[in-house]
């Protein structure tokens, strides 16, 4: 049966879902501004390898809410420009409320809600309606795994045996991993991303990462934005139309086990810098009219 909450009750109890989630954390909030508190549980539920989905839509993330939701390994994040709703819950409980996952809710308004069980027709309608939720929302930020996730999918191939490019099976297979939600070939010694990491710009991976921007003007804005970001990013940056990254004048690998693991790491290492830095700002990129 249904449990009526107070404002107290209602932070009391998203808590205890992020607390106690084992595999899967759903959070639905339009307006997004998390606790120092929240943060903590949130990291601490990532680290226990739960899958964390949070859709918001009201306002723009600020570059720090931005850093602390990239830092995290197992996190989807989606914006619905018509949010209203708010919704969290894990496999067993769920609090259907009128607080947001905003600080000053927690101190200021007076909220209540209620806590429903995973055992009655309830608890699915409200699953079914954020699963339609999401589908009709933008995706924002996708998971992007620590390499050690993936330690498996790095292994010596014997049909590349060039040191430029015996990585290369592994690479792919770890991108496809860490990236599930872009279409990512394989052929013709080339790695491509289509679409990444919004359209208009495809990345193409051969002895460098080559970064294909669509227009001119999207160009110039990637390259402004980067100006102030780039000098501490992993690679060299070469600006001439496409971007084209290489590895520091100083990287060098065996062509060894030990080697694949530090190329691999290397390449993954410039393209999740590059992905997390530009993907936050895809909608302010993509207001530019191509002239």
């Amino acid at each position: 049966m249904p449990k009526f909450l107070t404002t107290t009750g209602c932070s009391y109890h998203i808590e205890s879902i992020i607390i106690n989630s084992k595999k899967k954390l759903v959070l639905v909030t339009p307006y997004l501004q998390l606790s120092k508190n929240f943060i903590d549980r949130l990291s601490d539920a990532d680290k226990r390898g739960v899958k964390i989905t949070l859709i918001y839509g009201k306002n723009e993330l600020n570059e720090k809410q931005q850093n602390i939701l990239y830092s995290l390994d197992n996190i989807e994040v989606f914006f619905c420009e018509n949010l209203h709703a708010k919704c969290y819950h894990n496999e067993e409980e769920m609090v259907l409320t009128s607080m947001n996952l905003y600080e000053f809710s927690e101190k200021n308004n007076r909220e209540m809600g209620l806590l429903l069980q995973n055992n009655n027709q309830n608890f699915d309608d409200a699953v079914t309606e954020i699963q339609s939720i999401k589908n009709s929302s933008e995706l924002i930020i996708s998971s992007t795994k620590s390499l050690n996730n993936f330690e498996d999918l790095i292994k010596m191939d014997s049909s590349h045996t060039e040191k430029g490019n015996f990585h290369f099976p592994s690479l792919y297979r770890v991108l496809k991993e860490k990236y599930p939600n872009y279409n990512i070939d394989f052929k013709d010694e080339k790695i491509r991303i289509n679409n990444f990491p919004f359209s208009e710009i495809d990345f193409i991976i051969t002895h460098r990462v080559e970064v294909v921007v669509a227009h001119q003007v999207l160009y110039n804005k990637i390259q402004n934005m980067f100006e102030k970001v780039f000098w501490k990013l992993p690679g060299r940056y070469f600006w001439n139309y496409n971007l084209n990254i290489y590895e520091d004048r100083s990287f060098s690998v065996e062509f060894n086990e030990a080697g694949l693991i530090k190329k691999v790491n290397k390449q993954i290492e410039i393209i999740d810098a590059f992905y997390k830095n530009i993907k936050p700002s895809e909608r302010k990129l993509k207001q530019t009219p191509v002239w």
